[in-house]
């Protein structure tokens, strides 16, 4: 079994030393990985250090490309795309600021190797953010309807039948459209419960109400255009097709615009960007937006 790892950032945003640890807890257990850097110029610390560290010392092939961000569904069809050409059976997508548990990435690739189950379209750890502690969970592989495809083995054969990544929706909500797909062609989206991948990339926004204290993670102005419109989409699409899925979703939107509402500080902000997005839906306008060009 092959697997191919796609590592997305923009090297002028990171931390280069705190991205190479995340590296290494996903790297060895892959045959290659490709770093997209969407800055506009090479990063020469970050390419000599791929030739030092891990293709001298490990001689793990590492390819590091300067690439446009056309936005994640296209970013990442393109390197489903590459993994297909390359005969890989499965593909990782990671982002800065993700890794992995010790050694859970291992286990993740083991039991794809041990499984007689040739329906897993997604096997996907669970997330959480680093500030959040791990509580005792069973050791299980179980079905669920949808999952954010960073830190995900993607089985590169069924992405070739069943996507590709909803161009137009550019970015937000492509991971779960695609799931959904993914599971009406009788494919499986599957979670390994005991398994973790951690998210470095939040801020969790507090406010105290009455003594009482409330909290949220911060969603940025970007994803949550983007999450609403797309969502919108999603639904429309999807409803007589997988009600029970989208009336979820929506209760779900309804539960973060309360929590914008009573703890985000730029709610007056965000509630425009909530209403500019259901407009554009209702304009039918697609791919990226205006707002961000």
């Amino acid at each position: 079994m092959k697997i191919i790892a796609g590592a997305f950032i923009d090297s002028s945003k990171i931390n280069i030393e705190e991205f190479f640890e995340n590296f290494k807890t996903y790297i060895f257990e892959v045959d290659k990985a490709i770093i997209y850097d969407f800055h506009k110029e090479v990063n020469n610390e970050i390419k000599e250090r791929i030739e030092n560290n891990f293709i001298v010392q490990f001689e793990k092939e590492i390819e590091y490309l300067n690439v446009i961000d056309y936005g994640e569904a296209e970013n990442y069809h393109k390197f489903l795309e590459t993994a297909a050409k390359e005969k890989y059976q499965y593909a990782l997508i990671m982002e800065s600021g993700y890794y992995y548990e010790e050694d859970n990435f291992k286990e993740l690739v083991n039991y794809l190797k041990n499984t007689k189950d040739e329906n897993i379209s997604v096997l996907t750890p669970f997330p959480l953010y680093t500030c959040m502690k791990i509580e005792e969970r069973d050791q299980e592989y179980r079905e669920i309807k949808g999952a954010h495809l960073v830190g995900t083995l993607i089985n590169v054969d069924h992405y070739a039948k069943i996507g590709p990544f909803k161009l137009e929706y550019y970015q937000g909500y492509v991971d779960y459209e695609y799931c959904l797909r993914v599971r009406l062609a009788g494919n499986k989206v599957v979670l390994a419960n005991h398994l973790y991948i951690w998210n470095q990339n939040f801020n969790l926004i507090e406010r105290t109400i009455m003594l009482q204290k409330f909290s949220t993670y911060e969603k940025p102005i970007k994803e949550l255009y983007y999450e609403t419109r797309n969502r919108h989409y999603l639904w429309k699409e999807y409803q007589g097709i997988d009600d029970e899925y989208v009336k979820a979703d929506k209760r779900s939107f309804k539960r973060e615009v309360r929590e914008i509402k009573f703890i985000d500080p730029q709610y007056e902000l965000k509630r425009e960007v909530i209403r500019q997005a259901k407009r554009d839906y209702r304009k039918n306008i697609k791919y990226k937006s205006d707002m961000f060009k």
